[in-house]
């Protein structure tokens, strides 16, 4: 990801503190009058779930629908949003799945068809995650990372990010592996 940041969120820098040289004025400690930015790391991941029984994934099932959606609002998907909780060693925030590749292939067994399910997932290992957006403070020491969202107040962090109130809905993915209804 490129982070951009506006003009004059950066100065010049003189070695020294030069404010004039043999040729003129320096522009140290003068702002950058327009926008730069930085790379922000992420990383691709993918998770295969293999031998996943026909009636447990595919039109209709309740894992598809779970991850994929309704249709409806309060039926909205796991896809695009961010894990609740630590799984797989990655800390809450931090993995955003991406999509779903679905494979039906004949069993192994010989008996039938099973589905290999593979979850593409976002990684961004900063502070938040996916909800932490990086600000810069150009006059004090308050840069850095910081949890967004359009709620008042600080949310618990990560059980109190309700839908709607962050770019991202929080989803436990624990339940992309529950072929069954999940409480």
């Amino acid at each position: 990801n490129y982070i951009s940041l506006p003009g004059g969120a950066m100065n010049y820098l003189v070695p020294g503190g030069m404010t004039t040289s043999p040729y003129g004025p320096t522009p140290h400690m003068k702002p950058i009058p327009y926008g730069i930015g930085f790379v922000e790391g992420v990383t691709q991941k993918k998770v295969i779930w293999r031998r996943v029984p026909t009636g447990a994934w595919g039109p209709g099932a309740a894992l598809t629908k779970r991850v994929k959606g309704d249709g409806t609002v309060s039926g909205r998907g796991y896809i695009g949003a961010l894990n609740k909780s630590a799984i797989w060693g990655h800390p809450p925030l931090t993995l955003q799945l991406m999509g779903v590749e679905e494979r039906l292939l004949p069993d192994a067994s010989g008996l039938g068809y099973s589905w290999d399910i593979g979850y593409q997932f976002t990684e961004k290992a900063v502070p938040f995650g996916h909800l932490g957006f990086y600000y810069f403070d150009n006059t004090g020491p308050a840069s850095g990372y910081y949890l967004t969202g359009r709620g008042p107040g600080y949310p618990s962090v990560p059980g109190g990010l309700a839908d709607g109130n962050h770019l991202f809905p929080v989803r436990e993915f624990k339940n992309l592996f529950v072929p069954g209804a999940v409480s």
